[in-house]
């Protein structure tokens, strides 16, 4: 086997505000990911989780379970429950839709906005760019956590694992975002948290720039990271900086 070309190599993307702004320049939509990347939703997530195992008769979680599962739905958290506490996986749909009910009675309790998400959001929109978000929520959870931010003024399209019938990494849920922002993806770029996100931009022909502050773990020379960012407050100022 022939070794890899150093020019073939993948270039990390540094931590730069400024060059997230780069990217972010000049499009006409910006979807965003929901959970880690806008909102900070781990705590009403961990409380609907725990609620749902007390029912069916199981002990809590930590956090970190929810944490690193969060990004493939509430199913896949169920099942990361069950794998922590080496439960049957029999209990899989029963405990997925006791998460989902517990959940649904409370989704932004806790939750609270990323600092900076607001004002950057306003100056995107007064700039004339349209804001999704393609979330492994169910559209409905996505849309009471918007409402209840504050967020949904400031966003034209929600897409959720349950509007098409597939979920991130799959293309098809940012392809649909895309297509109800009226714009191809060349016009667009997709903003989360996670390898799930970049896997799904990659999949879509999406620029991705990354929220470093968010749930995921990515590697710096991961393939399909344009840009990466830690603070929004910090990204704001780049982008009100650039002319």
């Amino acid at each position: 086997m022939s070794a890899v070309r150093v020019a073939d190599a993948p270039r990390p993307a540094v931590v730069s505000a400024a060059e997230s702004a780069r990217v972010l320049q000049g499009r006409r939509a910006v979807v965003f990911d929901l959970d880690g990347t806008l909102v900070d939703t781990l705590p009403d997530l961990v409380i609907a989780l725990n609620a749902a195992l007390a029912e069916l008769g199981a002990p809590a979680v930590p956090p970190i379970v929810v944490r690193t599962t969060l990004h493939g739905g509430l199913e896949a958290s169920a099942a990361g429950a069950l794998r922590y506490l080496d439960l049957p996986e029999s209990m899989a749909g029963p405990l997925a839709l006791a998460y989902g009910r517990h959940y649904d009675r409370a989704p932004a309790r806790r939750s609270v906005v990323y600092d900076g998400v607001p004002e950057l959001l306003s100056r995107l929109v007064r700039d004339g760019v349209r804001i999704g978000v393609c979330t492994n929520k169910r559209g409905a959870q996505a849309e009471r956590v918007l409402e209840a931010t504050g967020l949904a003024p400031k966003v034209a399209a929600v897409v959720g694992a349950d509007t098409c019938g597939r979920r991130k990494p799959d293309p098809a849920p940012l392809r649909l975002s895309m297509s109800r922002l009226g714009v191809g993806a060349a016009e667009a770029a997709f903003v989360g948290d996670s390898l799930v996100d970049v896997q799904t931009a990659r999949a879509a022909g999406v620029d991705c720039v990354l929220h470093t502050a968010g749930y995921g773990i990515v590697a710096p020379d991961e393939p399909g990271v344009h840009a990466r960012f830690g603070r929004y407050a910090t990204l704001l100022a780049a982008l009100t900086a650039r002319p």
